[in-house]
């Protein structure tokens, strides 16, 4: 099993502060994209390692009204995903509806839109429960 180490980072003016706790030790880097580079190197010099010989956890520490963002963009696009999942069953629903009174493909096709894939929607199971 490899040792696992955690990278602590947060900004500080213009760059990013990454802390090691385990090496007790400090980095920078410009960019996001280089803190994992710049946290392996940090660990692998403390510790004399190759930097891929260990597991690194990176833990960004965002400020509270940013998290608070993120957090409600996360619950908003379940919603979504939500409702896009209802209205296709809502749909299929219409579509086999209509069907079940004989009415042709093309007449469905027409009735729910013409954006909608009539055939489709009369074809797809049901989703399985999440």
């Amino acid at each position: 099993m490899m040792d696992t180490y955690s990278a602590r980072v947060q900004r500080e003016g213009s760059l990013w502060l990454i802390r090691v706790p385990e090496v007790d030790r400090e980095a920078q880097a410009r960019t996001l994209r280089e803190v994992e580079a710049m946290a392996r190197d940090l660990v692998a010099v403390v510790r004399e390692v190759d930097p891929a010989s260990f597991d690194l956890v990176v833990e960004l520490d965002l400020p509270g009204e940013v998290q608070d963002h993120l957090h409600e963009a996360k619950r908003l696009r379940a919603s979504a995903a939500e409702a896009i999942s209802a209205a296709a069953r809502e749909s299929r629903a219409a579509a086999r509806s209509l069907a079940s009174r004989n009415i042709p493909l093309r007449d469905i096709r027409l009735a729910l839109g013409s954006h909608q894939r009539a055939a489709q929607l009369l074809n797809d199971e049901q989703p399985s429960a999440r």
